[in-house]
């Protein structure tokens, strides 16, 4: 996976600090007080899928 492959737009990667909360009805992480911290360059994004395509087992699909 390039940089931006499945992203479209202005959609970016990037890092928040919040307080945690209970979790969704999906398991999903929820988070109040939400404050952005900084983006995630492309180039970590990338330099993680190789990481993820190199484990032997199987991490199920990248999109999530």
């Amino acid at each position: 996976m390039q940089g931006g492959e499945d992203r479209a737009g202005d959609i970016r990667p990037w890092t928040l600090y919040g307080e945690d909360v209970p979790r969704g009805p999906d398991k999903e992480p929820l988070v109040r007080e939400v404050r952005p911290v900084g983006w995630i360059g492309l180039a970590v994004i990338d330099d993680a899928a190789r990481e993820v395509m190199r484990q032997r087992r199987s991490w199920g699909p990248m999109r999530r």
